[in-house]
């Protein structure tokens, strides 16, 4: 059917050892009489490789757009939840200026934006992802283009 299960690449073989092994001992007399089988795939073709590397670098784009998807989701966060509890509100009779409220949420909003980019830029390091961190050029514009992001979201 077109609804199989293809995991088990083994499984085929394995089934087709253990048939030929039934056969195998019926037809010798022998219980203890086995067969084994040995499997060496083929290499992957240049354009398989080429297709599989395209699949696990969209696969990895998806995946590191994750974490950049809270960023924004966090700045708001903070600034509905200051307008639930009205703690602007009571800094404000404290004689603290509302300067400063802004000043303090802009710089926590951009050291998150900050360590966000830091870590996927340490990802893309540990998994050795040379398309982003192949050299200074490339680690450059990622880091920029990480940056820029997180400016225009805040």
């Amino acid at each position: 059917t077109i609804m199989h299960n293809s995991t088990a690449h083994h499984g085929l073989p394995t089934m087709y050892r253990e048939l030929n092994v039934a056969r195998l001992r019926k037809a010798t007399g022998d219980s203890a009489s086995t067969i084994r089988v040995t499997n060496f795939p083929l290499p992957l073709t240049e354009q398989q490789n080429t297709i599989y590397n395209a699949i696990i670098t969209v696969v990895a784009a998806i995946f590191v757009l994750i974490p950049f998807t809270f960023f924004p989701a966090n700045c708001v966060a903070f600034v509905v939840k200051e307008r639930e509890v009205k703690s602007k509100h009571i800094q404000n009779l404290s004689g603290i200026k509302t300067l400063a409220y802004w000043l303090a949420t802009y710089i926590f909003d951009n050291l998150t934006m900050l360590i966000t980019t830091i870590l996927t830029l340490m990802v893309f390091v540990i998994f050795d992802r040379e398309d982003v961190t192949g050299d200074f050029e490339r680690m450059s514009g990622a880091l920029l283009l990480f940056v820029v992001y997180g400016l225009a979201s805040i």
